[in-house]
């Protein structure tokens, strides 16, 4: 783990009841590919079209299709998490995963 996450759980512990009303933590989760957070999340009822704030407007699935983490993405869209949303930049989730490189997660 990068010192980055590690500054920002220097315990490196999940919360054992994560509370789905805290901004973007279900995007932070996503970001970061992990799918033990998002289930747990999403069973707290977060919803995984939830837009970002600030001019991205960007869903769990666009963060974590452009990072190529593809068990992720997976996990957001047997959750219900749409595909056809855009970003502030008119970009879909496929259309991130393939700017970046990732088109395996972009399948």
């Amino acid at each position: 783990m990068n010192g980055f996450l590690t500054w920002l759980n220097p315990l490196n512990e999940m919360e054992e009841e994560p509370d789905p009303r805290t901004p973007m933590d279900l995007h932070n989760a996503a970001l970061w590919g992990d799918a033990q957070k998002i289930k747990l999340l999403i069973e707290g009822r977060a919803d995984v079209n939830e837009l970002s704030h600030g001019g991205g407007k960007e869903t769990p699935l666009m963060w974590a299709a452009q990072e190529g983490h593809t068990a992720a993405v997976l996990l957001l869209l047997d959750c219900g998490a749409r595909t056809s949303l855009k970003n502030g930049a008119g970009l879909t989730a496929t259309d991130l995963a393939k700017r970046q490189g990732h088109e395996h997660t972009a399948q």
